[in-house]
């Protein structure tokens, strides 16, 4: 998702795709060429697993990995071993409820380690001003990076418009932090998670 874009281009451009088809079309079209360049100009990569490999075997993984504990009764103790694991091991961030931000930030203070923070999580059915507020504070209090949880029901119920302001908000109150949005794709068909990963790319 591009930071900084207004709702109102946001909104310009989705209209002008007048049916979900069009949308699936759309999208299905951006995958097919993705994947098309991607194959002609990514080299092969192997991991060196020998004895001389300084990092341990995985650590060309871990940088791309967010270490997360999201359960609703994970302790302070438990986040502090989350942000040790994530130092030991090289992870991306470490990904936590909002109100586990700042004892985060405190913890990998000196490392490499960004704290994201989820938004509207797990549900993703609260208010959109609800969700901005949380993302606003949450990177006010440090968090680098956002992930939102898409309205479900509006997803199923085709309320297209009515995502694009719920994503286009959380991205404004989050600016400078990313974005990233949370389709739960265990709740959606095959047509509604490429509708949700388009309305999400805009």
């Amino acid at each position: 998702m591009t930071q900084g874009l207004s709702f109102s281009s946001v909104s310009s451009y989705f209209m002008n795709i007048k049916h979900p088809d069009e949308l699936l079309q759309q999208l299905l079209s951006d995958i097919g060429q993705i994947l098309s360049t991607s194959k002609s100009t990514s080299p092969a990569h192997t991991v060196d697993f020998s004895s001389k490999q300084k990092d341990p075997p995985g650590h060309e993984l871990s940088m791309f990995i967010d270490h997360t504990l999201l359960k609703p009764e994970a302790s302070p103790s438990e986040i502090l071993n989350l942000c040790e694991e994530a130092k030991l091991y090289g992870f991306a961030s470490v990904c936590v409820q909002s109100s586990y931000v700042p004892l985060c930030i405190e913890a990998l203070q000196g490392s490499n380690v960004i704290v994201c923070s989820v938004v509207g999580f797990p549900l993703g059915g609260m208010s959109s001003i609800s969700k901005a507020f949380e993302a606003k504070t949450a990177v006010s209090q440090g968090a680098q990076e956002i992930d939102m949880v898409i309205h479900l029901g509006a997803l199923k119920a085709k309320e297209y418009t009515q995502i694009l302001q719920d994503i286009s908000g959380v991205v404004e109150a989050s600016f400078p932090a990313k974005v990233k949005v949370i389709l739960e794709t265990g709740g959606l068909t095959y047509e509604e998670k490429v509708i949700g990963a388009l309305l999400s790319k805009l």
